[in-house]
């Protein structure tokens, strides 16, 4: 049978709107439900953040210089941020809820950085920093992070 402009295998074409209409919307209203019920993420577990800010002090006084870095290898998490005068640090973002090992060292070189931004360190300055506390090996600083806000106060021991 020949098709022609206004039917399409013998259905008139106001039948075939009508069905396809329908479908369509349809297919819209599955859509945004299942948007709506699921979220539009990619599809994988919510996982649960807080906050972190905190301090790091040695023998009392505040450590000033230097990179605090929390990781959590097995969930692929982290953050680094810098100390302040005070001894302060606080991480940009959320971090994941769970169990950190955390490292206080010197700053790193950062790998995708060009040789004009390159960190001349001066061991001078971070010799109040340990150097067991530079390295997740060797370091025995631990944090625990929990949904919400979190204060941390890291004590470093020579």
């Amino acid at each position: 049978m020949p098709v022609s402009f206004r039917s399409l295998d013998g259905l008139p074409w106001g039948i075939l709107r009508q069905l396809l209409q329908r479908s369509f919307t349809g297919w819209v209203g599955g859509l945004l439900l299942s948007v709506s019920l699921f979220g539009c993420g990619a599809g994988g577990e919510v996982k649960e953040t807080g906050t972190v800010s905190g301090t790091v002090v040695l023998d009392g006084k505040p450590v000033t210089k230097g990179l605090v870095s929390f990781s959590m290898a097995a969930e692929g998490a982290g953050a680094l941020a810098d100390l302040d005068a005070n001894g302060g640090f606080k991480f940009e973002g959320p971090l994941q809820v769970g169990e950190y090992v955390v490292t206080v060292g010197p700053p790193r070189q950062d790998p995708n950085s060009g040789p004009k931004t390159f960190i001349k360190i001066d061991p001078k300055d971070y010799a109040s920093i340990p150097k067991k506390y530079y390295s997740e090996t060797t370091s025995d600083l631990k944090a625990h992070v929990i949904e919400g806000e979190n204060k941390i106060e890291l004590e470093l021991k020579p």
